[in-house]
Parts: structure tokens; sequence; C-alpha cells
């Protein structure tokens, strides 16, 4: 199962960062660090999915046979 924690965490240090960075009128250090933060939760969310999926397949009771 995906760790939504984990993601949470990420995202909201990012949206931290972010509105610091705009109330410093420095627009694309914000952008920056929201893409960032996206890509990282993406790539958390991608990562744990595959591994569940490799699980799935290998801890069945099909494939036990």
């Amino acid at each position: 199962m995906p760790n939504f924690k984990e993601m949470y965490m990420l995202s909201f240090n990012a949206m931290t960062d972010a509105i610091e960075a705009l109330q410093n009128k420095q627009i694309d250090i914000a952008i920056g660090i929201l893409k960032s933060a996206q890509l990282k939760a993406e790539e958390t969310y991608i990562k744990e999915e595959q591994q569940e999926t490799v699980f799935y397949i290998y801890g069945s009771k099909q494939m036990t046979k």
C-alpha cells in the first residue's frame, strides 16, 4: 500500500517552502520546489505500487504451485 503519510509530509513541506519563496517574490524558486515535490511524490507512489504488484504476482497461490 502506498505510503500516503510520506507523500503528504513531502507535499506539505514543499508547500510551506514554496509559500515562503513566494512571500520573498521568488516565483521561479517556488515553482521549482513544487515541481520537485510533485515528482518525488509520484515516484514514491509508483515505486510502492510496483512493489505491491510484484508481491501480488509472486505471492499469489497460483504462482506457488
